[in-house]
């Protein structure tokens, strides 16, 4: 094939995929994988299509075509896939972290600005992933060879991450609560001090008569005091000052023991509790069990197909992964769905020039956090995106603290852009490392090997870069840059519309059109499994704890292969 043609053909390819990847993307359900699957069936005849179409090319050249464009649709899918997780909550496994942050900010009128931190977070990962692509190749594989090292560890390191996630949830301090019997404290949002008035407002408020004014904006004065660490306002009564900016907090400590008058919110203060919450701990425990187990049984029951009438197989298409489709939207997508239709909230006019409360310094730091972190974890199995997005909220302090709505919400939008990073870069490196350790981490790379098969160039060399590997490079790069745009695009779009659309009603249409998928692709087995996913999916909501342990469907099957020694999980390590 003329080197030009193969260019264009590879360009095109990557445009293509990169058109698919958005609709996937935007339609909840539908997965990279299933586009992988479909390709693996039809790339024999497609391949040879294109090599005759195309004078005289050769065979490998229209392969590396195909998978231009399984990759383009890979990373385009990545990027839009936060649409609907923020505006519908129907996340996928890689989302679902982001679903609650996501939504809490289009309740606010601020669904752009989640869309456009998750959009900057990938790009940036993309780019880091690139540029540092070499020394991802010498950790991971020679000379230093980390993954080798540490490959006997795996499972120490699955049983790791489990209980980090367990403890992290019995030590949450986003949880708070009240000591039966007490009302919450009361406190003041500050919106302005002045520090030499004289004069007082004629809807002045004592400080001990703001007990009760609980939402109304009031004016008041007093002493201001310092304990341990927060401020209050004293006079003949004691109310805690919040702040919407850490510029106003720092200079109130140099006014301590001053009387001044403070403009702001009365609202209520829950401390937080000190205690480690056994209760939830053990119910975390108990989801990863629970998920854990079915897990084993649908995944490592091979006959389970023997039993299971599955539509799209009489059309010619493979059941390829088809127990993952209904487990996933089982646990993680119908769920959210259900609790959404059920709670029918008011989505409010979104922004649309909304401003971003993250300083670039920590929009900075989320970036190369989850970058880091989603490029590591992409070589390891049954680690996945939201086990490393629990590391990225552990490293959001200001979430910890509870301090995230005075601080003007920065600590959930460090934690948006960290999460998507981790997304991403995870994406970036599962294709890498099929050329370095040959395993896959992903359907998309599974696909990749099984198309390019025996033609796979090892990347056993530091230097030079595999032409495969290098041209797969340039299609993220360029798909990730398209998506980007696009993503900030549809994100306009839907926050300038998406407050005018029936809300309940667009749900349940969600809601019909995975029933329908999982009949087609699962057929009436994977409706059973949907439905007992369904019910373990709704079990992290009802009792407060994160429904990042469900992951435990994917962690304990490898787990339970390295204990037990079952043929066919034990080749994944």
């Amino acid at each position: 094939m003329d080197p030009i043609t193969f260019i264009i053909l590879c360009i095109a390819s990557m445009v293509l995929g990169t058109c698919i990847g958005i609709f996937t993307g935007l339609v909840p359900g539908i997965h990279t994988n299933t586009v992988a699957a479909i390709l693996v069936v039809v790339h024999a005849p497609l391949t040879i299509w294109l090599a005759s179409r195309f004078g005289e090319g050769t065979i490998s050249e229209a392969e590396l075509a195909i998978v231009c464009f399984l990759v383009a649709v890979a990373m385009a899918h990545v990027f839009v896939s936060y649409i609907p997780a923020t505006f519908l909550g129907a996340p996928e496994e890689g989302t679902v972290l982001s679903v609650l942050p996501g939504h809490r900010m289009l309740l606010q009128g601020r669904g752009l600005v989640s869309i456009r931190l998750s959009a900057q977070g990938g790009l940036a990962a993309v780019l880091i992933c690139l540029s540092a692509v070499l020394v991802l190749r010498c950790v991971m594989g020679g000379p230093v060879d980390l993954y080798a090292r540490t490959r006997p560890f795996i499972p120490f390191l699955l049983m790791l991450v489990v209980l980090l996630m367990i403890l992290t949830e019995g030590q949450s301090k986003r949880r708070r609560d009240v000591q039966p019997g007490r009302e919450p404290a009361t406190c003041l949002l500050v919106d302005e001090v002045r520090f030499d008035s004289t004069e007082e407002d004629p809807s002045f408020f004592e400080v001990w008569a703001l007990w009760g004014l609980h939402g109304k904006n009031v004016t008041t004065k007093g002493r201001l005091v310092k304990e341990k660490g927060r401020i209050f306002l004293e006079d003949r009564g004691k109310v805690e000052l919040l702040f919407k900016e850490k510029g106003l907090r720092k200079a109130m400590d140099n006014h301590i023991g001053e009387t001044v008058s403070i403009e702001g919110r009365v609202c209520r203060s829950l401390a937080p509790s000190q205690r480690t919450d056994l209760r939830r701990m053990a119910w975390a425990l108990a989801v990863f069990l629970m998920a854990g187990s079915l897990g084993i049984v649908i995944l490592d029951s091979h006959g389970l197909m023997n039993f299971n009438f599955i539509p799209m197989t009489r059309l010619g298409l493979p059941a390829w992964g088809w127990e993952f489709l209904p487990l996933f939207t089982g646990l993680f997508g119908l769920p959210t769905l259900l609790t959404s239709l059920s709670s029918n909230p008011a989505i409010p006019v979104q922004l649309q020039d909304p401003r971003e409360g993250i300083s670039r310094k920590r929009k900075a730091k989320g970036m190369l956090f989850g970058a880091v972190t989603g490029a590591f974890m992409g070589w390891f199995p049954g680690i996945t995106s939201s086990q490393a997005g629990v590391l990225a909220s552990q490293a959001s302090s200001d979430i910890k603290d509870g301090e995230d709505e005075e601080d003007g919400g920065a600590a959930t939008e460090e934690f948006m852009v960290s999460l998507s990073a981790i997304n991403t870069a995870n994406a970036v490196t599962n294709f890498v490392a099929l050329f370095v350790i040959l395993r896959t981490r992903s359907g998309a790379a599974k696909a990749t090997q099984d198309m390019l098969g025996t033609g796979l160039e090892a990347w056993t060399n530091p230097w030079p870069i595999p032409s495969q590997l290098l041209l797969i490079l340039l299609s993220i790069l360029i798909s990730s840059v398209l998506a980007y745009f696009m993503t900030i695009r549809l994100g306009r779009l839907f926050a300038k519309h998406f407050h005018q659309v029936p809300y309940r009603k667009l749900v349940a249409s969600v809601i019909v059109l995975l029933v329908v998928l999982v009949l087609f692709m699962a057929g009436p087995l994977g409706l059973a499994i949907m439905a007992i996913a369904t019910f373990l999916g709704l079990i992290p909501p009802m009792v407060g704890v994160r429904r990042v342990h469900l992951i435990g469907c994917l962690i304990l099957p490898i787990l339970a292969s390295w204990a037990w020694g079952i043929l066919g999980w034990g080749v994944l390590m």
